[in-house]
């Protein structure tokens, strides 16, 4: 495989020893397990996860639990968007929405969203059109 514009060659050597698999599996194996590391780095990363130390059993499962349930709502985002999730967090923050409770009436605010942003909200929201 090369490298835009690096003028060299770059091999990628895959080793198994699942015999009986065609190579297109390895490599797709190879693939998910890349997958599988972005996810744990997103994690810790893009989470802004801490170092956080558990010595209960139900503490340690309790904080493993949510962060895998924020891993797939991660993967989940990336495969509904098509972008990554830095990228994809890095374009929304920008847009919030609020409510202020004065005196018993209630104030709703929002950012204006452009065509795009909202068109980026429907298809991580819209449930008829699963990729």
């Amino acid at each position: 495989m090369k490298k835009p514009g690096s003028g060299s060659l770059t091999l990628t050597h895959n080793e198994t020893n699942r015999l009986n698999l065609p190579p297109d599996q390895v490599i797709s194996a190879y693939r998910q397990l890349f997958q599988i590391e972005k996810s744990f780095r997103m994690s810790k990363h893009d989470l802004k996860a801490r170092p956080i130390f558990h010595r209960k059993h139900d503490s340690i499962q309790a904080h493993l639990t949510i962060v895998m349930a924020a891993m797939a709502i991660g993967h989940y985002l990336e495969q509904r968007s098509s972008m990554s999730l830095k990228r994809l967090i890095r374009t929304l923050k920008k847009y919030r929405t609020f409510e202020i409770a004065i005196q018993g009436q209630t104030i709703h605010a929002a950012s204006e969203t452009p065509p795009e942003i909202t068109r980026l909200i429907s298809q991580l929201t819209d449930s008829n059109d699963q990729n």
